[in-house]
């Protein structure tokens, strides 16, 4: 059995999330770092926007939330 969309999701938020921590602790600098890290951010609002769509918004919003902690820590 696969994972279910809000796994697929999840972990699609997960990845771009991390790739952000990269490009911010990275060697890149200037407009290519904010570039980099801008569709990332773009990226996660878009897949935050179809968790809403399966589990509703404070939801969604509390599970992007809880991945960025994650993320910080």
């Amino acid at each position: 059995m696969g994972e279910s969309e809000v796994a697929q999701l999840r972990r699609q938020i997960e990845m771009e999330i991390e790739a952000m921590q990269r490009g911010i602790h990275g060697f890149a600098s200037g407009t290519s770092r904010h570039s980099f890290i801008r569709k990332r951010m773009d990226r996660v609002g878009s897949y935050q926007e179809k968790l809403m769509q399966v589990v509703g918004k404070d939801e969604a919003t509390r599970m992007v939330y809880g991945i960025y902690v994650k993320a910080i820590d």
